[in-house]
């Protein structure tokens, strides 16, 4: 997640704290995005998200692994 891959400004609050508490109420969401070149996942889409299921203490998220390098996530997020 600290790879350069998130292209907004910035992760809004009340969005993780809503998405946490849809998580922990059953709500079933979109998978994350991650590139895997091999040796690293970089996340392209889904940081807010990932930060909701880390907060709801889930242990797995699910997401769609493409095939790709950071650059490949950057474009990705475009």
């Amino acid at each position: 997640m600290d790879a350069g891959t998130q292209i907004r400004a910035g992760v809004t609050e009340d969005v993780v704290s809503e998405y946490c508490e849809r998580m922990l109420a059953g709500d079933v969401f979109p998978d994350a995005d991650v590139f895997f070149d091999g040796t690293a996942y970089y996340l392209a889409d889904g940081f807010h998200r990932v930060l909701a299921a880390g907060r709801a203490k889930l242990s797995v998220i699910q997401c769609i692994v493409h095939p790709g390098n950071v650059s490949d996530a950057i474009w990705f997020a475009i």
